[in-house]
């Protein structure tokens, strides 16, 4: 009975929900920590990241259209990235610098998927092609060559 309840509350939009109100106590913390913030708001907000993982990695797993979820990606940590020099261009106050970007981690953690993928089914059908292809998509990945990497995506 209890198993039931928890299931139908245990889902990926409420885990998202919880992530969230426990990302923003890490924010509080991290912005008035010189204030005395309790610590405990951090000690919360630390479980957040490997849930966003888990939970990127799982609707990447179940997409239909895995090159399109990454271009996504890549868009968000992009504007991330471009976000975050304006806020720190206009609101610096010298001791805080905006350098996090999880869609960046998101990204290569999906195009990692894709590798091994490829790798794997090269092992299994015996074809030497995918299994290259994998592992020269999983360096490209590991440099950081994002641009490499949509040119081997686009010759799927």
């Amino acid at each position: 009975m209890m198993l039931q309840s928890l299931k139908k509350v245990s889902n990926a939009t409420n885990l998202k929900f919880l992530a969230i109100c426990l990302m923003f106590l890490d924010h509080i913390h991290e912005m008035f920590s010189a204030s005395g913030a309790p610590i405990w708001l951090t000690m919360l907000g630390r479980v957040v990241f490997p849930l966003f993982m888990f939970l990127a990695a799982d609707s990447f797993y179940y997409t239909h259209n895995r090159k399109a979820y990454l271009k996504r990606l890549l868009f968000m940590t992009w504007f991330m990235i471009i976000g975050n020099m304006i806020v720190s261009h206009f609101f610096t106050n010298g001791k805080v610098w905006l350098a996090n970007n999880a869609f960046g981690a998101f990204f290569l953690a999906g195009i990692s998927i894709c590798a091994w993928d490829l790798m794997v089914e090269g092992v299994k059908e015996k074809k030497v092609r995918p299994f290259w292809k994998g592992l020269g998509l999983f360096f490209a990945d590991s440099s950081g060559s994002a641009g490499l990497v949509f040119i081997e995506l686009s010759n799927e």
